[in-house]
């Protein structure tokens, strides 16, 4: 059998108590395997992001386990676990998820080392990374709001994988982006991903997008898991009636894709 780099087993995490409670997510089972990717969909209050950060370590979980990159945590582990190193994730806003005080080059610093993190003990791999991912030479000591969006997001995605995990969390990251540059996002990371033998948890709400970059794809509604299968099986014949209407939502159906 082939290994499985994330995994979730009966996990289910409440938010509150009492009549304010509130059941995120409920006995979801989900494994990804290693260098494959898995598109995680479904609506707004879904779970998916309590997914992924239960995953990350920032939730705690109150039931069932988690494991990461060989480390497994259950119920009581959350926000005293440190994220592991192995799972990286890229944020949706490309706006908000950089330090607008600090350049490119620190902010691909501090991932690589957050207890020495200037910027000339590692500059030669912080420039090799930003070329990697298609910016410009100087960026390095350029800030924030010198790029534009797209820009900003492939500076994310550098200093996500500078560190090689071995696996990464992409959450809506093409959701503030137009769709052009959405393109050129999804094409540079599906590059990367061959290149590195990434394994992917991709979060998004537009099928198109997902059935283009995954495997597989797990389909979350109120918490619950409803269905987990290879993306096109899921695609052209959804068992759940939920994902039938997730698929009838998409503009052109369930063939709509779209093209890099």
């Amino acid at each position: 059998m082939p290994e499985a780099t994330i995994e979730a087993e009966e996990l289910s995490v409440v938010f509150g108590a009492g009549a304010s409670q509130h059941q995120a997510l409920k006995d979801v089972s989900l494994q990804i395997w290693k260098g494959k990717s898995v598109g995680l969909v479904g609506e707004s209050g879904s779970g998916k992001s309590t997914l992924a950060k239960v995953l990350i370590g920032a939730v705690p979980i109150t039931s069932g386990q988690v494991t990461v990159g060989g480390q497994t945590y259950g119920a009581g582990t959350g926000r005293r676990r440190r994220t592991p190193k192995q799972l990286q994730l890229i944020p949706q806003d490309p706006y908000s998820s950089l330090n607008p005080r600090r350049t490119a080059g620190q902010a691909l610093a501090e991932a690589l080392d957050p207890l020495w993190s200037r910027v000339s003990r590692h500059r030669k791999t912080i420039a090799e990374w930003l070329d990697r991912v298609e910016l410009p030479q100087g960026s390095i000591d350029k800030y924030p709001y010198e790029f534009s969006g797209g820009q900003r997001q492939r500076i994310a995605i550098a200093r996500a994988l500078c560190i090689r995990p071995e696996a990464v969390i992409a959450d809506e990251i093409t959701s503030a982006l137009d769709l052009s540059v959405q393109v050129e996002v999804l094409k540079l990371l599906a590059e990367l991903r061959e290149e590195l033998d990434l394994t992917m948890l991709f979060i998004s709400h537009d099928l198109s997008v997902v059935r283009h970059v995954s495997d597989n794809v797990a389909v979350l509604r109120s918490g619950e898991l409803v269905e987990h299968g290879e993306v096109e099986q899921v695609f052209t014949a959804p068992q759940a009636e939920y994902t039938r209407q997730l698929l009838d939502s998409v503009p052109g159906g369930p063939g709509f894709a779209i093209r890099t």
